[in-house]
């Protein structure tokens, strides 16, 4: 606790694969809104959403545009 009677956060965990807690993402529903909206910006008509990861997919469609 801190000198007001809180408790301080001493850590934050991040499990976007699952092993730690059950998520409720949905990537794909994810990655097929962003293609609609990064198409507003650079013409992806014939480039189909890639089986990588949501991250590593951003990037390269960052990349691209």
């Amino acid at each position: 606790m801190n000198g007001n009677g809180q408790k301080k956060i001493l850590g934050i965990v991040f499990d976007f694969d699952g092993t730690l807690a059950e998520l409720h993402l949905d990537f794909a529903e994810m990655k097929r809104r962003l293609n609609v909206l990064a198409g507003r910006y650079c013409d992806l008509s014939a480039v189909a959403l890639p089986r990588m990861p949501a991250l590593e997919w951003i990037d390269s469609l960052c990349a691209r545009m």
